[in-house]
């Protein structure tokens, strides 16, 4: 993908320190950067571009702007539909850059954006009006970090550029308490550093350069794709109806998505990626497919040549030993700036990091069905009954005490959209559906999908996924219960039922595999990188955690790679 960092202050700026920290988005982008300075060199921003759609000068050095150089982009992302949207909106455009700049001049600033099947993170700098426009994907695929403070106004595609510039930044410790009170590290709005935030999917911001003044709204809230009357549609609806038009919007997305460049595409012997491959190699074959074969712990993919007989490609699997997999720890936490949200992001780095050593520009991964379908195993043993929230993946327990939680603004949210669910009487299915949907758009969006962006982007590929494109999502919130977790059927198609039977036009049901847990060897690296304490999150908590304890192995992975992020990222916050 493409990086972006922009710096706003109230004083001339360090070009030094400017072009300093555009340099760590780079990797994102690396068919060529573009950078310009503004107002007397108080406004920078700058783009790192990986070129995949439409024709681009390939020695261009100029930051994209409009005819009358009124309205200058930054942008990061993929729009699949844009040669049609040029068609149908009478315009001139050579890429999805300059066709977004151009609906840009012509409506206001985001609404257009409804109208994209695509990824996206755009700023906008309208320089007459004085005001900088930033806003992502309203499905949570893509993301911007902002920080507004002390005269400082900064954007940026990761963390890392931002703190970098800063020199220094507070560790937002109340953060670090959620991370032990949830199962996953969730950057909801905010993140572990104070004052850096992350954008919402479907909002806009608006950022005065004047008054320095920030304000946001939705240009399309997800919340609202809830939809009595698709509900009631599709719950009219029998199971072959509902796989055909399943299967057709995901055929539909992966026709559209294939890359003309070559491209990749996982294969783990899963439901999700082994589906994904097949719809998209029905289009076009994929140059390399591969699958991270983690040794003498991954059940599924120890027997994924079982595949290979109802398939017309080679699955390369790469073997990982425990060695292997530590080696990459402390390159990750450089990349992020941040400790892992979850533990696969070793994992996700290695992957993306083998595909453009093959050539790749693009690859394909299936993150996020499980939120959406109702793929995860504990699913089977949640309270549904339990209000509010009883997400196992999104609720809060108390296991240390937080005044400044999160936790109230996620259900807060998940109220809303229970509220919404009203339409749905059996108020155990509308618990249900509350919950997959804040599962998605909290544990998928701030967890999952950040992961994918930065340690895949990192290595200069673009990753893509059909399934967690706007059509598909809203199908999925609107489908009723039972097509997601069907309690009735056999035992291995209970979870994430009307995925698998689309599986099974293409495989055989000795293929649906249960769901496995932590990947790679995250807990392993204890002894290998730590001494035996757990110094530095022991004082920042004021705990003691100690080495070797008994303790559950989810919370011992949690301590580790904080103690991890706070050994290898020191320089990125205030001791």
């Amino acid at each position: 993908m493409c990086g972006i960092f922009l710096v706003k202050s109230k004083h001339s700026l360090n070009k030094h320190d400017c072009i300093n920290s555009s340099n760590l988005i780079k990797s994102r982008g690396p068919d060529y950067f573009l950078q310009k300075f503004f107002f007397k060199e108080k406004l920078y921003i700058s783009n790192s571009v990986l070129s995949i759609s439409g024709k681009y000068k390939k020695k261009q050095k100029k930051l994209n702007h409009s005819k009358n150089k009124n309205l200058y982009i930054s942008y990061n992302g993929e729009i699949f539909n844009w040669q049609d949207i040029t068609k149908k909106e009478n315009i001139k455009a050579e890429n999805d850059t300059q066709m977004i700049l151009k609906l840009a001049e012509k409506y206001k600033k985001a609404n257009f954006s409804k109208n994209l099947f695509g990824m996206f993170a755009i700023i906008l700098f309208d320089k007459k009006k004085n005001k900088i426009f930033f806003y992502c994907d309203p499905q949570g695929e893509k993301k911007l970090f902002y920080y507004n403070h002390d005269g400082n106004f900064i954007i940026s595609s990761s963390i890392k550029p931002i703190i970098n510039y800063l020199k220094k930044n507070d560790l937002d410790v109340s953060m670090i308490k959620d991370y032990f009170n949830t199962r996953h590290f969730m950057f909801y709005k905010k993140t572990i550093y104070k004052n850096i935030f992350v954008t919402e999917p479907g909002k806009i911001y608006e950022f005065n350069l004047k008054s320095f003044k920030l304000s946001e709204k939705f240009y399309d809230n997800p919340i609202n794709w809830i939809n009595e009357k698709l509900y009631k549609s599709l719950n009219e609806n029998d199971e072959i109806k509902i796989k055909t038009k399943l299967k057709t919007l995901l055929e539909t997305n992966a026709k559209l998505m294939v890359s003309k460049h070559k491209f990749g595409s996982i294969f783990s012997g899963g439901i999700d990626s082994s589906l994904q491959s097949v719809l998209i190699n029905n289009y076009k074959k994929p140059n390399t497919v591969s699958v991270l074969n983690f040794l003498n712990k991954d059940k599924i993919t120890k027997n994924i040549f079982n595949f290979n007989k109802y398939i017309n490609f080679k699955i390369d699997r790469l073997s990982i030993n425990k060695k292997k997999f530590i080696k990459n720890f402390k390159a990750c936490y450089n990349i992020t700036g941040f400790p892992f949200l979850t533990h696969d992001f070793v994992g996700k780095y290695m992957i993306s990091k083998y595909f453009r050593s093959n050539g790749c520009k693009v690859f394909f991964g299936a993150d996020g069905v499980d939120e959406l379908f109702g793929g995860y195993e504990i699913y089977k043993k949640t309270n549904w009954g339990k209000i509010p929230n009883p997400s196992p993946y999104t609720a809060f327990n108390d296991n240390i005490k937080n005044k400044k939680s999160i936790s109230n603004s996620i259900n807060s949210l998940w109220n809303r959209v229970y509220k919404k669910y009203s339409f749905i009487k059996n108020k155990k299915e509308r618990s249900m559906q509350a919950s997959f949907f804040l599962d998605y758009f909290i544990q998928s969006v701030y967890v999952g999908n950040i992961g994918t962006d930065i340690m895949c982007s990192h290595n200069g590929i673009e990753p893509r996924n059909i399934f967690i494109k706007k059509n598909i999502i809203k199908f999925a919130i609107n489908l009723p219960v039972r097509f997601k977790i069907n309690l009735k059927k056999k035992s291995n198609l209970r979870l994430k039922y009307i995925i698998k039977k689309i599986f099974l036009d293409f495989f055989p049901n000795k293929l649906i595999f249960k769901k496995q847990g932590f990947s790679g060897f995250p807990n392993e690296a204890k002894h290998s990188l730590l001494k035996k304490n757990y110094k530095n999150i022991n004082k920042i908590l004021n705990h003691n955690f100690k080495f070797n304890s008994n303790i559950n192995r989810a919370t011992e992975w949690k301590i580790i790679n904080l103690e991890l992020f706070l050994k290898f990222s020191k320089k990125y916050y205030l001791k």
